[in-house]
């Protein structure tokens, strides 16, 4: 998991407190602005129907501290293999759409990542967003 932190976090919460603002919800919005930089890249790096399933959810909220993951769908369980790649691997015999199949040697995917490049190439973007967005809030 890669972050993105916000400098001089304290000094941001004290003017908030100081404005009166809900300090949570504040933070909540200026994650969210950096995390849509990085899944809209995710977006356009993943292939076919991943792309459409990049989601942004806010997964920790309390006083002082928001955290806001970035990532495909859970109904995408395979985009992670897609990412990281597989390794040539053995599918046991069964039953697979309806026929009956022998051991079956699969040759692994080449990994084609989408999630580490956004993050990598629009990290400073993002950054630069929330910080943009701190100074809205703290102007205002």
């Amino acid at each position: 998991m890669n972050n993105i932190q916000i400098q001089g976090l304290d000094q941001v919460i004290r003017e908030l407190q100081k404005r009166g603002e809900n300090v949570t919800n504040a933070l909540e919005t200026i994650c969210n602005v950096g995390a849509e930089v990085i899944k809209t890249s995710a977006e356009h790096n993943a292939p076919g129907s991943i792309a459409g399933s990049i989601l942004k959810k806010t997964a920790q909220k309390t006083k002082n501290k928001v955290t806001v993951h970035v990532g495909p769908s859970g109904k995408k369980f395979y985009a992670k293999f897609i990412e990281y790649g597989t390794k040539s691997h053995l599918i046991p015999r069964g039953v697979i759409n309806g026929n009956y199949r022998r051991n079956i040697r699969h040759p692994g995917i080449t990994a084609k990542p989408f999630m580490r490049p956004a993050f990598d190439t629009k990290h400073d973007e993002a950054q630069n967003a929330m910080g943009k967005k701190v100074g809205e809030l703290v102007e205002e």
